[in-house]
């Protein structure tokens, strides 16, 4: 019999693993992660923004008289031997200013420090949050892992389904992970690039349990996409021909060389310690790369496109509109009720609106500019997953037995977790809310 003449493989269900209580666990808290993510960005923000008020020049500050010139030469030459630096090479400026250097440093590290202590209660939810994350990543990694080993076996649709829940669960926690770990970071003294790639105990041990869970991750798809024939063998019936699809940007077979290649080669790089937080730091700066270049195009478009179009359907169509209809319709409504005329007609009330739009932008255009993008690039990877996810659901469904629907004892027990967490943080975080208006009050 050709191969062409075979049936379609039928996948049996395993509602435990790619069930709707599973995923909907994990794309709550990865959710949640996310909220958590940005809200500490807008904390850290606005704790450092705070503390960066202009400073206005003295009023009527007397001019000291400039000293002699033989008193400047002499002071100049007393600092170079003090420091034991010859005063050649330091009029010449071929020395560092390490001074400079030092002191702005310790000022950097004084902010970061003042907003790790202002934010502490956010950095403690974050690590709860995180906790919960990877205790139901683990579990199931492992019921794959169990199940594989099983006299039943793993489809590759569902290995794939756990491959792609597992790389949600472990983004969320380095989402949760990045932020505190770039702010001890910030705390070491040294260049920008050493500082960004130094390990030190505490953020060695802080980065445990994500390391581990990616790990784990990391070695299930080396199993998987090793051979992936083993799986493709799990079907209800026998001989079939294998039609699962893993969706990357378009549905591509499990059996393509193309997407084994890549997928064992990001597995073998993510099963290394530390390299694997590596790896997804070079995607975040990769998307910056590749969306930071579209944003730019985009607000190339705005500008001589978008804004001139607009400026003249206002003068052209919108103002006259306004002016000459709505205006005078108005007036006639207030005058027909015996009423006063508003003192605010609607041509009025519409530029007063566009020029606080344009205030807004005028005052804080690195808003728009800079953090939507920013959002867009760290969470790019987690969406992308999400939808992956639901599309290979949505594609292998009809080759899927009923039974993925049927509710489960494993479902119930990851969406309670989930949601027991989720109580948690959101009673944690309403409280530290209040602890915190509270506390401002009281200094007020």
């Amino acid at each position: 019999m050709s191969q062409s003449s075979l049936p379609l493989c039928i996948v049996p269900g395993n509602p435990d693993i790619a069930g709707i209580g599973v995923r909907a666990a994990t794309y709550v808290q990865a959710c949640l992660a996310s909220f958590n993510l940005l809200y500490i960005c807008k904390r850290v923000l606005s704790t450092i923004n705070s503390d960066k008020s202009p400073v206005e020049p003295a009023a009527d500050v007397e001019k000291e008289p400039s000293p002699p010139l033989g008193s400047a030469i002499d002071d100049h030459t007393k600092d170079c031997n003090e420091a034991k630096v010859n005063p050649d090479d330091a009029a010449t400026g071929s020395i560092p200013t390490l001074p400079q250097d030092a002191e702005a440093m310790s000022t950097s590290s004084m902010e970061v420090n003042k907003v790790v202590e202002e934010n502490s209660d956010f950095f403690a939810m974050e690590r709860a949050l995180e906790r919960s994350i990877l205790m139901i990543g683990f579990a199931i990694i492992l019921s794959a892992i169990l199940a594989a080993r099983s006299s039943t076996g793993l489809s590759a649709y569902h290995a794939v389904v756990v491959l792609n829940v597992s790389q949600i669960n472990n983004w969320s926690g380095y989402l949760l992970l990045h932020l505190s770990q770039r702010l001890r970071a910030s705390r070491i003294t040294g260049p920008a690039l050493t500082r960004r790639f130094y390990l030190t105990k505490d953020t060695f041990k802080a980065s445990i349990p994500c390391i581990m869970h990616s790990m784990v991750m990391a070695g299930f798809g080396l199993y998987f996409w090793s051979d992936v024939n083993r799986f493709l063998r799990s079907t209800v019936e026998e001989p079939c021909q294998p039609a699962t699809y893993f969706w990357v940007f378009v549905p591509v077979h499990v059996s393509n060389r193309t997407l084994r290649i890549i997928s064992l080669v990001y597995y073998s790089i993510s099963i290394v310690p530390m390299l694997d937080l590596y790896l997804l730091t070079f995607i975040i700066w990769f998307n910056f790369i590749l969306i930071g270049s579209i944003s730019l195009v985009l607000v190339t478009l705005l500008l001589l496109v978008f804004i001139p179009i607009f400026g003249g359907l206002y003068f052209a169509l919108i103002h006259p509109l306004l002016k000459f209809v709505i205006d005078p319709i108005s007036i006639r409504k207030a005058r027909s009720r015996k009423e006063e005329i508003p003192p605010i007609l609607p041509s009025q009330r519409f530029r007063a609106k566009l020029m606080s739009i344009y205030k807004y932008f005028d005052k804080h255009d690195w808003v728009p500019l800079i953090m939507v993008p920013v959002v867009v690039v760290v969470h790019a990877p987690l969406v992308y997953s999400i939808i992956s996810t639901e599309l290979t659901i949505h594609i292998n469904k009809n080759h899927v037995t009923a039974s993925e629907n049927d509710w489960t004892y494993g479902q119930t027990l990851a969406l309670f977790s989930a949601l027991v967490a989720i109580y948690l943080y959101m009673d944690d975080f309403f409280h530290a809310i209040k602890k915190r208006k509270s506390s401002k009050l009281r200094t007020e």
